[in-house]
């Protein structure tokens, strides 16, 4: 338990759950050495007190204040904050209009279903690893995006207002998860990489100042539900070098591009339900799971029956799970030769293909470890 000249933070939470900020600050006086605090779920909170009494803040939790609507713009001079929770403040429309906040690390925004805005980022931030950004009302993130320069992890699940991601996004060279699951109204992911407040900021250039890769550290995409009617930007060849997981299940493209067999660390792709999906181009040796189901367009995935040929030892080095059920258009093509191959060769942790298949094979196919 922390103190503050005899006040201790825990008391300090329980008067402002019970009562008003104006009897905090009547209470205390000198808040210098004041660290830590949480306010976790004051449901009667509407607004926080100025913060530039209180500089040597690290933590600030908030977290389901449902009825906070405002924060003080003084948050912004809090230097030494590391760690920033305001998740399910549902009434929360707005931060300030810039974040300065050059120690903080976490900043938690999930479920403030009416924050529209994400504040601009003026200068370059070297500590923040992980922006949670689910389930609020934002339409857009800015360009500034890219001063985040230490982000490692950024979703933005179910943010079904948001329509664009700023090209800028390619810039951040420590993000490791990208998470956009269910974003709906976004139906594009940028192509393009540069510097939009700077057009004239050459390809070159770029490289030479951020690296010869974009999203050099990128393990995991999600981007399931998003509506994407294409997906060229996986075209970029300086991108996704460390790719590992790619989840682009529920969207509307017709097709993946070939490039995709570059990605020589990707170890599972997620197409399910990818209605209009007609097929798979070559993939990387890399591959481990591949999870089609309820492609109902699909006709053709060229290397199903190479899956079978290879020796059962080797398979169990590369590719563990394969899921094309209710792929009834797969099931049309010629796939006879399939059939020897893989009764003398059933080795695969899961493989799920259409009923028609599974009958030429004797239901042979179909094994799960138990």
């Amino acid at each position: 338990m922390e103190y503050c000249h005899g006040i201790s933070w825990m008391l300090i939470r329980f008067l402002f759950f019970s009562t008003l900020s104006s009897l905090f600050i009547s209470v205390v006086q000198d808040y210098s050495y004041l660290k830590h605090i949480d306010f976790r779920d004051c449901e009667f909170l509407t607004e926080t007190p100025d913060f530039s009494t209180i500089p040597n803040l690290e933590r600030l939790n908030l977290e389901g204040c449902t009825s906070l609507v405002k924060i003080h713009n003084s948050i912004g001079c809090l230097d030494k904050l590391v760690f920033l929770s305001l998740e399910f403040c549902s009434n929360l429309k707005s931060l300030s209009t810039s974040l300065r906040l050059r120690s903080l690390q976490t900043l938690l925004l999930t479920g403030c279903s009416k924050l529209e805005k994400f504040p601009n980022i003026e200068d370059r931030m070297t500590s923040v690893e992980r922006v949670c950004l689910n389930e609020t009302a934002i339409e857009e993130l800015p360009s500034s995006i890219e001063n985040l320069v230490g982000l490692q992890v950024l979703t933005l699940s179910f943010c079904r207002n948001l329509s664009s991601i700023p090209s800028s996004i390619y810039m951040l060279q420590h993000l490791k998860h990208l998470l956009l699951e269910g974003c709906s109204n976004l139906k594009n992911f940028p192509e393009n990489v540069g510097n939009e407040r700077h057009p004239i900021f050459s390809m070159v250039s770029l490289k030479l100042n951020y690296g010869s890769k974009w999203f050099p550290r990128l393990t995991c995409l999600d981007l399931k539900n998003c509506n994407l009617l294409e997906v060229d930007f996986l075209m970029n060849p300086d991108c996704f070098s460390m790719l590992k997981d790619l989840d682009l299940s529920g969207n509307s493209f017709f097709r993946l591009p070939t490039s995709i067999c570059s990605f020589k660390k990707l170890r599972r792709l997620k197409l399910v339900n990818c209605k209009w999906l007609r097929e798979i181009p070559q993939l990387p040796p890399s591959i481990k799971c591949i999870g089609a189901r309820d492609c109902i367009s699909l006709e053709r995935f060229s290397q199903l029956t190479r899956v079978f040929k290879i020796s059962k030892a080797e398979r169990l080095k590369r590719l563990h799970d394969l899921d094309f059920s209710n792929c009834h258009k797969l099931a049309e093509n010629p796939l006879s030769s399939l059939t020897s191959i893989a009764l003398a060769n059933t080795s695969l942790d899961e493989v799920c293909l259409p009923i028609h298949i599974l009958s030429d094979l004797y239901m042979h196919v179909y094994f799960v470890r138990k």
